[in-house]
Parts: structure tokens; C-alpha cells; sequence
């Protein structure tokens, strides 16, 4: 009886270590990356290894892993978060190997087919990061992927398009009033068919700027600061049907078989930033706008 015990223990061990949260350090750089698409050997070179360990979203837990690879980065100044992805789309099922969809009609206009998702929450309020709670905050980013390349500043008319939204106490919507419109986002992106994926984006702290009367957890005053924690998740909508997901989440609808679950929902991943050097108030500032 005690060896049944002892090898329950361990399988629900190893089933916790499987779903552990995703942490990522981002270190701070001197050397801003150039948004292009093209990642240069030293533009990411950090201490912090790639992130990766991608679950597939309504799959019972700890999560099935995901068949696609992806691996991510990111780096930080005073001005800016850079993030790099990289996935090889290249395994089979229903879908294949191409990535399908075609160019968004407008910024904003609801994305089809393959893309990339980002959500983000600095968490100025201190919400919980844990599930089932209703008050989940998030920054979210969608970047279409489909075969060929595109750099774009969200400043500028697209092509190519992006999807953004700013939610309180939602999962869905963009409910912060006036509508979240970042100002300063660059994103390039590289798609091949059976080949895969490059995107890099970077998202101004300046840009952050969303609030409400009844919450203002998303509010940026000014950059981070060394030890700050953000949550942050990375997914993916492929057309094989898969929804890989850097945090794996059950989800609140069905905890127990993963199904019904959303990107939106918590717990999310952990960003620390870090490396950041002393200087001083004022030129934070001024680098922040």
C-alpha cells in the first residue's frame, strides 16, 4: 500500500512540475534590435535561453505538447520591449504544412487562418494570477502569418494590418475607454510555407497606456523598473487546428478535461525584467516618451 501511495505521489509530481509556470527574465540591452524581420547574432544575446515548451490549449492537463515548435526572446531598454518568434510549421495533420489566411482588410479587422497572439498585463493593481478569477487585464497583440514578409509601424497605413485590443476584468472586447490604439508598435514578420515563421516586434512602454475609471492595473507611468514582474503569455492559432500556448492553462469552463479554454484566461506566464543600469528620473522620462 505504501508503494501505491509513493507512485501516486510521484505521478502527481511530475504532473505538477509539467505545469509549473513559465518564467522568462528579460535583460536589459544597450543595443536596441532593428525590427526587420531578420534577427541579427547579437540583437537577443542574453543570459536567458530561448522560451519555449509550447501546450496545446483544450488539451487535457498537463497539456499536450505542442507537434510546432516555438521559441521566443525578448529584450528591454528604457523605451521598449523587443520581442523575437520563431516556429517551424512544418508537421503534419489537418492543414498540412501552409499556413493559410490572407492579409487583414484593416487594423482591427478579426484574423483568419494562421497568427501569433500576444497578451501582456504590467498588473500596476496586483490582480491574482491564478484561475478562476474574473478579473482578468490584458494588452493583446495579433500579427496575421501568412506566406511572404512585412514590416510595418503601427503609426504609419497598413499593410500589413495587426489586431489590438485593451480588456479589464474581461476575456474578450476592448472595454478601456478611449479604444486602445498604440502609437510607436513595429512588428516585421517572415513567413515560408514548410519552412515556418519569424516575427519581431517591439511595443513601446509609452504605447501601454490604456485605462479606465474602474482599472487602471494597465497603466504605464513610466518604464519598468529591475525586479518588476508583468504577466505575459505567447500563442498561436495554427490552421492544423492546434492552439499552442507558452502558459498552459485549463481553463475555468472545464478545469478537469482543458476544454472551453481561452488564451485570455489565467495564469499566465511571468516576464522579470532585469540588467537595467542606474541613471537617473528625468532621463527615464524623457526616454519613456
Amino acid at each position: 500500500m505504501k508503494r501505491f501511495y509513493a507512485v501516486l505521489f510521484l505521478i502527481a509530481l511530475g504532473a505538477s512540475a509539467v505545469m509549473a509556470q513559465q518564467s522568462y527574465t528579460v535583460q536589459f540591452t544597450t543595443s536596441p534590435p532593428t525590427i526587420d524581420g531578420v534577427v541579427g547574432p547579437t540583437e537577443y544575446t542574453t543570459t536567458e535561453p530561448l522560451a519555449g515548451a509550447f501546450r496545446l490549449l483544450r488539451t487535457t492537463p498537463p497539456g499536450s505538447p505542442s507537434p510546432e515548435t516555438i521559441q521566443w526572446a525578448a529584450v528591454w531598454d528604457l523605451s521598449a520591449l523587443y520581442i523575437y518568434a520563431v516556429g517551424n510549421y512544418t508537421t503534419t495533420g489537418t492543414g498540412g504544412t501552409a499556413f493559410t489566411g490572407g492579409e487583414l482588410t484593416a487594423d482591427d479587422a478579426l484574423a483568419t487562418g494562421d497568427d501569433i497572439e500576444l497578451f501582456l498585463d504590467p498588473n500596476r493593481d496586483g490582480e491574482p494570477n491564478t484561475a478562476g478569477d474574473s478579473n482578468d487585464d490584458s494588452y493583446q497583440i495579433i500579427i496575421p502569418l501568412f506566406p511572404g514578409t512585412g514590416t510595418r509601424d503601427s503609426t504609419n497605413p497598413g499593410p500589413p494590418f495587426f489586431y489590438t485590443q485593451a480588456r479589464t476584468n474581461a476575456l474578450f472586447g476592448d472595454n478601456v475607454s478611449p479604444p486602445w490604439n498604440p502609437v510607436g508598435v513595429v512588428w516585421s514578420r517572415s513567413v515560408t510555407n514548410g519552412v515556418g515563421f519569424t516575427l519581431e516586434i517591439k511595443i513601446p512602454f509609452a504605447a501601454l497606456n490604456a485605462s479606465s475609471v474602474a482599472d487602471s492595473g494597465l497603466l504605464l507611468t513610466g518604464p519598468p523598473a529591475n525586479g518588476d514582474q508583468w504577466l505575459f503569455n505567447m500563442s498561436r492559432i495554427a490552421s492544423s487546428g492546434n492552439l499552442p500556448l507558452w502558459n498552459y492553462h485549463a481553463g475555468d469552463a472545464n478545469p478537469t478535461t482543458g476544454a472551453g479554454a481561452f488564451f485570455a484566461e489565467r495564469p499566465h506566464g511571468i516576464i522579470t525584467f532585469a540588467g537595467r543600469p542606474v541613471v537617473t528620473a528625468a532621463r527615464d522620462f524623457q526616454l519613456f516618451q
